[in-house]
């Protein structure tokens, strides 16, 4: 079923897009409190009670850092979303992605031998390959 016109992904991909670039803000964001935790709850040391009030104080801006970060990367993962394509034609699967340089790769029908599906549990939760 040969279709001209390039397709956007469907919608449920959007999150995986979306989880794939904000996973290193999260992890960041996780490991801040649970530090920031740690050296509040057991901080018992004379160097660390001198250090407290710095702590207490450039953690709040270390975390509002990461949460600019954490929107960034939500953006930038939309925009990857919608500039991800792919077109079906009589000879050739074809996709074209990027954002500030535009990739267009054809696999030709001939050229595919075979298609391996792996399902990670993200993806099954999801519904999609």
């Amino acid at each position: 079923m040969p279709n001209n016109e390039y397709q956007n992904l469907g919608p449920k991909t959007l999150f995986i897009f979306i989880f794939g670039n904000t996973m290193l803000a999260v992890m960041v964001l996780l490991v801040l409190l649970v530090a920031w935790w740690l050296i509040n709850f057991f901080g018992n040391s004379q160097l660390i009670d001198q250090s407290l009030p710095l702590i207490n104080s450039l953690m709040p801006l270390l975390i509002i850092v990461d949460l600019i970060f954490f929107i960034i990367m939500t953006l930038i993962a939309r925009w990857q979303y919608t500039n991800y394509k792919f077109k079906i034609d009589d000879d050739a699967f074809r996709v074209m992605h990027g954002i500030l340089t535009r990739e267009e790769i054809a696999m030709p029908y001939r050229r595919i031998e075979s298609v391996d599906l792996k399902q990670t549990l993200f993806y099954q939760i999801l519904g999609v390959s």
